[in-house]
């Protein structure tokens, strides 16, 4: 697994620590839950180039409520 670091502006924090806090989540999973998904939607509309298509898994780290 990669491992990167990321900087943040003082808004996206503060979203992030409140949302984090709501869903009983570390700030860095809802990172992790949002890079997976910018990766998801950057080849939504072109599956055929997609590295993960045929790897069948979801992050680990979903909501209940999203599976």
């Amino acid at each position: 697994m990669t491992h990167i670091t990321i900087m943040l502006d003082a808004a996206t924090e503060a979203r992030l620590r409140l949302a984090a806090e709501i869903h009983d989540r570390r700030v860095e999973d809802l990172a992790e839950l949002a890079i997976a998904e910018a990766g998801h939607a950057y080849f939504a509309d072109r599956p055929q180039e997609d590295p993960a298509r045929n790897m069948g898994v979801l992050h680990p780290l979903l909501f209940a409520e999203a599976l």
